[in-house]
């Protein structure tokens, strides 16, 4: 882990710098894609994205403070604002830019799979870049393991031990990466199998299985559990459930498609 990027006397705490690039990517990224794919829309892309940005950021917070901390929140009101302290949550930044995108896209009556699947790269790297900075914090630890894959953190900082835990930071990070291989694989390689709605089902449902497995390996504070699932698990399965049927959206509009040619 190595919390600080030390330039001279400047000590830049490497966490944020890795969020800020993170939160960076969609606004070149995704606009780069739109004019491949949709030219028409491609400023409508850019500004949509402007926005999600900002949903984003609101979204990391206001989980944390919803889901994670309600309680310490409502005797400590001015705190939801001290965000240098900590206290983010992935999903909460993710749910906050999918409403955000599906508010933009009925408002500019853009092609809703078309306009997803230009997101869907731009997210994925969002999440591996980010997941990163997590590793670099030492926030989202795992539990204390004696496999080979297990890493120790340096004493003093936000892992409490000094016993080796799973990295999964970097569990989530290289699963984003491979998402996103996936989702270039089969729009740049595998041609033939591509139809609007695939890449955004690929990050959709791969992204929340692996974050609903992982999950049991944290032991950082993520809230109260309900049914024996955390609020993230419960979140997987809703973002699951959404890829799967923008799947069978995505197909069924081929199928249409080439019944309606025959």
């Amino acid at each position: 882990m190595y919390p600080f990027l030390n330039i001279g006397p400047f000590h830049i705490q490497l966490y944020y710098v890795l969020m800020a690039l993170a939160l960076s990517i969609p606004l070149w990224y995704a606009p780069e894609r739109a004019r491949r794919t949709m030219p028409g829309q491609a400023r409508e892309v850019a500004d949509m994205v402007l926005w999600m940005t900002v949903a984003c950021l609101a979204g990391f917070r206001l989980f944390h403070v919803i889901f994670e901390l309600p309680g310490y929140y409502l005797a400590h009101p001015l705190d939801i604002f001290a965000f240098w302290k900590g206290g983010f949550v992935a999903y909460g930044g993710l749910f906050a830019a999918v409403g955000v995108a599906w508010w933009w896209i009925r408002r500019k009556h853009l092609p809703a799979l078309a306009t997803a699947d230009v997101l869907a790269a731009p997210a994925a790297l969002v999440f591996v870049v980010a997941r990163l900075g997590c590793f670099c914090q030492g926030c989202c630890y795992g539990a204390v393991t004696t496999s080979p894959l297990g890493l120790t953190f340096p004493p003093g900082g936000t892992v409490p031990t000094p016993l080796p835990v799973h990295p999964t930071q970097l569990y989530m990070s290289g699963t984003a990466l491979i998402i996103l291989g996936c989702i270039l694989l089969f729009e740049r390689v595998l041609r033939r199998f591509y139809f609007p709605g695939l890449s955004t089902a690929i990050f959709l449902v791969c992204l929340s299985a692996f974050r609903f497995i992982v999950e049991d390996f944290r032991a950082d504070f993520r809230g109260d559990t309900f049914l024996g699932l955390t609020v993230s698990q419960g979140l997987s399965l809703v973002l699951a459930g959404l890829g799967v049927w923008v799947f069978f959206v995505g197909k069924s509009s081929i199928q249409s498609k080439t019944d309606r040619k025959t």
